[in-house]
């Protein structure tokens, strides 16, 4: 996958506590940046799926029986040796 430049205003203070930063790791300006875009893009995702997750279970909640059938199911499949 190729790379492009790309250009992004920054005020002197973040350039300047990004610089500190990547001297600090080894590292380049440019990795730093890019490493905080792709964990930024990550969190949004996961915010998204856990968001998507709440809304199932408002639209279909668990109810007592479904839990406790789940755990009696549970209860004959794992090994009680082990928990």
């Amino acid at each position: 996958m190729g790379s492009r430049i790309v250009q992004v205003p920054m005020d002197e203070a973040l350039i300047d506590a990004l610089d500190v930063l990547a001297a600090s790791l080894e590292k380049s300006r440019a990795s730093i940046v890019r490493t905080a875009c792709e964990a930024y893009l990550e969190r949004m995702r996961n915010a998204a799926e856990e968001a998507r997750y709440v809304e199932g279970y408002r639209q279909i909640p668990e109810n007592d029986a479904v839990g406790e059938a789940q755990v009696g199911a549970l209860g004959q499949v794992l090994d009680k040796g082990r928990w």
